[in-house]
């Protein structure tokens, strides 16, 4: 009764201790690892979305970025609407077109993108910490607070959707989420506050309202961030269309009719790729993000997030039945045991990944691993002190080279016992070891040891001792 209770405040102390630990945040970069390799695997690339990259090779054929007039994308629509029956059912560009530049390429940009059925149009906003006076006195603080938002120039923002292409990392620099809009306040929006959605968004909005299907919404944080489940790697999408090839007219119109085209920087020069979780190793450039996130929204292949809160409470649960399971049965069992639970961990992160939930992948693993340690250390520290008390105990009757022996051998069923009867002492019994224990007589001091008939015969030895 003893021992069991020892055992579940143990048990108890241990389940709150890592729980506690895991809470704190200290396997965050382990656990965010964990999730990319588990969660973020290559699947099949949607073929209705065609990407036309800014590539190695427009600016070879088209000259440096920055020397582009608008004349150039200008160029690039008016090839996408040559043939009315094989124009795309939306075009995307992911480059901003904000403010007036030369007012014959302006005019010739928007006007190109008025001859097609849908073009979204980028728009960015820049976020930063703002101070507000409160009703009460004081200072409201808001560090998600919009301080600038860019919208394309008038002419071209009136014959097309905008869309923001805000990204964001996480904390350990991989972007594994998407910003489902942006709420812009009214100063920025002629005087009313307006959400403006992603270009994703808006893509996969005008391609499936075009079929006569609306979108859902997937479940965001209240930033409007949303978990991006990647199915391409970076150059999934990219069948090797260029830019300069659309406008040369050496690209075939089959290619992208009824589809969705993205056009947008695909050049390390341009300075548009980032770490993603489905390849850490090698950045993707952000059309091919957008292609990502377009594909997750129409498939409605959403993941929600799993609060904290509920996965520390089965954690703590979990750790303490794990902690009480191992404080109670043989070591190797326990081993066993662990190892079992250490495999279930990311097991059951994946089912429920595939059920549409984000949790911890390495939380359980890394408490039952920590548990099995605690209960090691505990078992061959109490080994340890139980071979102490034997040594003690015994040696005063048996020599030490028979102590050692016993010991090889294991103390579970070693005991000190028995009355003395006449010149007899007490019968020290282990199994295969037996001995009488005589007193040496008066006067002589020490005992002497005397073999069972029977028993092991190889043990035979004198230990005297001074009285006192």
């Amino acid at each position: 009764m003893k021992k069991t209770r020892q055992n579940l405040l143990i048990a108890l102390a241990a389940a709150l201790a890592v729980t506690l630990i895991i809470g704190a945040g200290v396997l965050r970069r382990v656990d965010k690892w964990a999730q990319d390799r588990l969660f973020q695997q290559p699947g099949v690339t949607s073929p209705d979305i065609i990407l036309i990259g800014i590539d190695e090779k427009a600016l070879a054929e088209l000259g440096p970025y920055h020397t582009w007039s608008r004349a150039v994308m200008a160029s690039a629509l008016e090839q996408l609407a040559a043939d009315p029956a094989q124009m795309p059912a939306v075009v995307a560009i992911d480059t901003l077109y904000a403010g007036k530049t030369d007012p014959e390429a302006d005019a010739r940009l928007a006007r190109a993108a008025a001859q097609l059925p849908n073009v979204v149009t980028a728009a960015m906003a820049e976020f930063g910490t703002a101070y507000q006076a409160a009703a009460q006195g004081g200072l409201n603080v808001d560090s998600y607070a919009v301080l600038r938002y860019d919208a394309p120039y008038a002419s071209l923002e009136s014959v097309t959707a905008q869309g923001h292409i805000n990204a964001m990392y996480d904390t350990d620099g991989i972007l594994r989420h998407s910003i489902l809009y942006v709420d812009v306040p009214g100063e920025w929006m002629g005087g009313q506050a307006e959400r403006v959605y992603s270009m994703a968004y808006e893509t996969a909005r005008l391609y499936l309202s075009g079929q006569g299907r609306g979108l859902s919404q997937p479940p965001t944080d209240k930033r409007g961030h949303f978990f991006i489940p990647f199915t391409g790697k970076p150059g999934s999408y990219s069948d090797g269309y260029s830019l300069a090839d659309l406008i040369a007219g050496r690209m075939d119109p089959g290619a992208y009719a009824g589809k969705i085209v993205l056009i947008g920087p695909y050049a390390a020069a341009l300075q548009d790729a980032y770490f993603t979780p489905i390849s850490r190793s090698e950045q993707m450039y952000g059309v091919e993000i957008h292609a990502n996130v377009i594909q997750s929204l129409l498939e409605e292949n959403f993941k929600r997030e799993a609060p904290d809160w509920p996965q520390l409470t089965a954690l703590f649960a979990l750790s303490f039945g794990a902690a009480l399971l191992f404080l109670s049965i043989k070591l190797k069992k326990a081993v066993w045991a662990a190892a079992a639970l250490i495999l279930a961990g990311p097991l059951t992160a994946l089912g429920l990944y595939a059920l549409g939930y984000v949790t911890h992948a390495v939380w359980l693993s890394a408490a039952v691993l920590a548990l099995l340690i605690l209960a090691v250390g505990r078992h061959y520290a109490l080994a340890a002190l139980e071979r102490q008390r034997v040594t003690r105990t015994f040696e005063r009757y048996v020599a030490p080279e028979i102590v050692q022996e016993i010991l090889k051998e294991g103390t579970d069923g070693l005991k000190l016992g028995g009355q003395p009867e006449g010149n007899r002492g007490a019968v020290c019994g282990y199994p295969g070891l037996y001995h009488h224990v005589r007193a040496a007589g008066p006067g002589k001091g020490g005992v002497h040891f005397e073999p069972v008939p029977g028993h092991d015969q190889r043990l035979r030895g004198e230990k005297r001792r001074d009285p006192g």
